[in-house]
Order: C-alpha cells, then sequence, then structure tokens
C-alpha cells in the first residue's frame, strides 16, 4: 500500500512550539490536478472538447477511486493520522496538546466526493463530506429520493464516514428546507415552460408522513401560510401508474386543495389533466394521501 500520509515538523518560533504534523502532498496533488472550468466571456467559434483529466466524468471516477482506496485503508492506517501533537520550541517535549491534522482538515474542508447528483453543464460536481448523504440510509434514501446529493462511492468503514462528516441522517427542519426549495424549483421551471417537478408518489408520501408526525406548531404553521405551497400534487391522475413510478406535477397551498369530495364531482374531472383544470377547483389531495391522517388534520 501506498503511504498517502506522511509526517511533518513545523516549527512556529513566534509561538515557542513544534507541530508534528500530518498531511499528504499526494492527495491534495491528486485533488488538486484538475483545475476547474473557469467561463470566458469571449465567444468562441467552436465549442472544443476538452482535455481527459479536465472532463467533469473523468475527475468523478478518479475521486471515487482516491476515496475508496482511503476507506480500505482507513481503520488500520489513516485513522491514526488525524492528530498532530505539540512540543515545546527545542522540539523536546510533548505538551499534551493535539489538534486536528493537516491531512484530517483537508479531507473535511475540501470540495473533492463525487455525488449521485448528474451535473448540467457548468454545474459543481464534487462535494465536501458535509454536503452528502450516506446511500446505504434507507429512511434517507426513501425520504430525500434523487433529489439531494448522496455520495457515489462504496464506503464499509463508519468511522471514516463519520470523519468526513457524511450525513446518515436528516432531521425534519432540513427536510422541511427541501421541500421549501423543491416547490421554488417546480414554480420556477413551470413559469419557463418547463414540467415542474418529477418524483413518486412514494416519495413524497413519505414526506409528509415524517414531516407532520409528532410535529410542532411551527410545521403546521409552514404547512398553512397562504403564502406556501408544499403539497404535491400529479399533473395527470393515471391509474396504470405506480406509486414508485415518478411523475411530473406542481406543489399547492392547503387552500388550493380540499380533503375529500363528498359530491364525487371533482373525483370525475379530476381523472382529466389536472394542469388543464382552472387554478379555483380544488385538488382532492385523499386521492393520494388516504393514509396520511395528518395531512387530513391539516383541514379541520
Amino acid at each position: 500500500m501506498q503511504e498517502l500520509a506522511k509526517s511533518s515538523i513545523k516549527r512556529f518560533p513566534e509561538c515557542d512550539i513544534t507541530l508534528h504534523d500530518w498531511q499528504s502532498s499526494e492527495v491534495k496533488a491528486i485533488i488538486e490536478s484538475f483545475p476547474e472550468k473557469k467561463s470566458s466571456k469571449k465567444k468562441k467559434k467552436k465549442q472544443q472538447q476538452p482535455p481527459l483529466h479536465e472532463q467533469p466524468d473523468y475527475k468523478r471516477g478518479q475521486m471515487q477511486k482516491l476515496v475508496e482506496l482511503l476507506d480500505k485503508n482507513w481503520d488500520n492506517f489513516y485513522s491514526q493520522k488525524l492528530e498532530a501533537h505539540v512540543y515545546d520550541a527545542k522540539n523536546d517535549q510533548f505538551l499534551e496538546i493535539t489538534v486536528p491534522s493537516s491531512f484530517s482538515k483537508y479531507l473535511v474542508q475540501q470540495p473533492w466526493l463525487p455525488s449521485t447528483i448528474q451535473p448540467s453543464s457548468g454545474d459543481r460536481f464534487l462535494y465536501k463530506g458535509s454536503e452528502l448523504y450516506n446511500q446505504s440510509s434507507t429512511e434517507v434514501q426513501k425520504l430525500l429520493h434523487t433529489h439531494a446529493p448522496f455520495l457515489d462511492a462504496k464506503l464499509q468503514s463508519a468511522e471514516f464516514m463519520k470523519h468526513l462528516k457524511i450525513h446518515s441522517s436528516i432531521s425534519r427542519l432540513h427536510l422541511l428546507e427541501y421541500l421549501v426549495a423543491w416547490s421554488k424549483m417546480a414554480s420556477a421551471q413551470s413559469s419557463e415552460g418547463g414540467k415542474g417537478f418529477s418524483t413518486s408518489m412514494d416519495h413524497m408520501i413519505a414526506v409528509y408522513s415524517f414531516l407532520l408526525e409528532n410535529a410542532g406548531q411551527d410545521v403546521i404553521d409552514k404547512f398553512t401560510e397562504e403564502s406556501s405551497s408544499l403539497i404535491f400534487v400529479p399533473n395527470r391522475l393515471d391509474k396504470s401508474i405506480k406509486s414508485s413510478d415518478d411523475v411530473d406535477g406542481r406543489f399547492i397551498s392547503v387552500h388550493d386543495a380540499c380533503w375529500m369530495d363528498p359530491t364525487s364531482v371533482l373525483y370525475k374531472k379530476q381523472e382529466l389533466n389536472w394542469s388543464s383544470l382552472p387554478e379555483t377547483l380544488p385538488k382532492v389531495l385523499s386521492l393520494h394521501y388516504i393514509h396520511i391522517s395528518q395531512l387530513k388534520e391539516l383541514f379541520r
């Protein structure tokens, strides 16, 4: 195994200390060998294919190999390189003080990890660990579906993922922030003639069940605000589509919906394309969320 973290001694005369550090010029060189693509104001006659080492897919692949290599040797080797020891100015006596090593800080602070999000042209494609979620977390997968960045690498060391600050759970507040962001994204795309937001009903059922179960008043208030459009409805009712399949839809306010329709008139109308119906026509939510009693409570 090639050693990617090496010891170094740094003297700081102004502080009367010597630091026994761990750093990795090799890891830094690998990560920083792929320059960021800079935008140019000059128009080019012909779009040229960038060199292989500058292409996002190639760099993501290299970072995937690097993180899996570190993971493979983390528990028995690299985990021991996370602390730097502070000695006196003469480098004779250990002062019983430790600080995070340069190697440790670099892995945490640098955006170098590949994600499952496929970037569009010009978008970022590498992330810090604190910006990613663990793919092996079933609950997080169920709550975020494909709408958040997951680490695109197979890691075995729980300690390594913990050090990188990769999330294995999500809080109710953070999920609510995602829901608000999805609503804004759908609104922006619809105004530009796009398809809105695409996801599965299983996903949205999981989101609302998680958010509204034993929810505090702050969450309830967010759902019932006049300006909040947080209820996802598909553009079209199609009984042939499975609840696990992604469908195009949009977000509406609870004030633009009703829970049930005793007359069944709205049921029949909404077998048509919802997006072609008048905006004033309430959407019947029990068609999709009948088992979420907490959502029903919003209409009492």
